[in-house]
């Protein structure tokens, strides 16, 4: 086949990624939808497992106007290689943590993983007591790169962990 026809059946060969400009590769016949790195990036992301956060807030149970401390077990950063046709695409992601502590208060974001008292930073002080539904939600946004090309992958994916039921009580001290 004449790779200067210009109207070829298909397209001999392999691009290579450095030398690929404008986003676009066509692989096949005229009229097929051509490869966007950047779309492909975003599907492998969405299929990808993400970390969760494996929150907790010790000891389990909490006083009224004491400190909540949320700690989480996972990383707010991964990266991750995929193998395509045309070498490695890499995505790296950063995770934002957000909390809705169950009582109408929502905090966030914080960029690091919460620690325990008196290090934590994911930190709330229940006003009444009751028996509260924790959500804390990893908020990952996510990039690219394919050899020379790169870029944003637009919105963002989330993974949540929660914590049921968490215990706030409240105690009164009795003189005499």
């Amino acid at each position: 086949m004449d790779l200067t026809d210009p109207n070829p059946r298909r397209i001999v060969g392999v691009p290579n990624p450095e030398q690929v400009t404008g986003g676009l590769v066509c692989l096949g016949p005229v009229g097929a939808p051509a490869f966007d790195p950047a779309t492909f990036a975003r599907d492998y992301l969405g299929r990808f497992p993400l970390p969760v956060p494996g929150a907790s807030i010790p000891p389990g149970k909490m006083i009224v106007a004491f400190p909540a401390t949320v700690v989480t077990r996972a990383p707010t950063t991964f990266e991750v290689t995929a193998a395509t046709p045309f070498g490695p695409l890499t995505i790296s992601a950063r995770a934002q943590i957000f909390v809705d502590w169950g009582d109408g208060e929502r905090t966030g974001p914080y960029d690091a993983p919460g620690e325990a008292y008196p290090e934590g930073e994911i930190v709330h002080r229940y006003a009444e007591a009751g028996s509260f539904d924790v959500a804390v939600v990893y908020r990952w946004s996510a990039s690219w790169r394919w050899g020379a090309q790169g870029g944003d992958i637009p919105g963002t994916l989330d993974s949540v962990d929660r914590v049921s039921g968490f215990p706030v009580r409240a105690y009164q001290a009795r003189t005499g």
